[in-house]
């Protein structure tokens, strides 16, 4: 597990990635994406004694997101197409300008067999705190943690193009991977 103590993590220590999927009619045009954060904080907390008793803290800045790939669609993913999903992201998805950060703080950290953890906490995304549980696996000296939530849920309305033929799924992976404290 996680040794005892406070640790921050971030970009330096590893990863905090989106994976998105497409559906409607005219998916086989779209891309299922990778978007990481570039600007991300966490804090945790580990009691290695009490699991229970170890906190998480994150938040990600919301303006930090980068495509990173894309695959399917009818024609690999270009520059100019990462180029206008982050701003369909900045302008349209998040409202970065008025909501700049993603947050999630624990209220109940559960220990997961002998090597993970299962963490619930409010996640608050464009203004709106709703509950939601990640999963902590910890391997090979990488955490990793996923949860996948609804856009909808948070007040968010999926990307959609082409008269809606070409939506986002509603449904977003989040996956949090880094390197293990010592």
């Amino acid at each position: 597990m996680i040794p005892s103590g406070t640790h921050d993590i971030g970009p330096a220590q590893g990863t905090f990635r989106l994976l998105t999927s497409r559906e409607g009619m005219a998916k086989k045009v779209g891309h299922d994406l990778v978007i990481e954060a570039t600007n991300w904080s966490a804090k945790v907390s580990a009691d290695g004694d009490d699991v229970s008793r170890s906190t998480v803290n994150a938040t990600v800045d919301t303006r930090s997101f980068k495509v990173i790939s894309g695959t399917g669609g009818a024609k690999p993913l270009s520059d100019k197409d990462r180029k206008d999903i982050e701003e369909n992201i900045d302008k349209k998805v998040l409202n970065t300008g008025k909501f700049p950060e993603i947050t999630f703080a624990s209220t109940k950290v559960q220990a997961k067999g002998s090597d993970g953890a299962t963490v619930q906490g409010d996640l608050t995304i464009m203004g709106t705190t709703r509950p939601a549980t990640v999963d902590i696996t910890v391997t090979g000296g990488k955490a990793k943690g996923t949860t996948t939530i609804k856009q909808s849920d948070w007040g968010i309305k999926p990307f959609s193009a082409l008269m809606g033929a070409l939506k986002l799924a509603n449904a977003v992976t989040i996956e949090i991977e880094a390197t293990v404290p010592r």
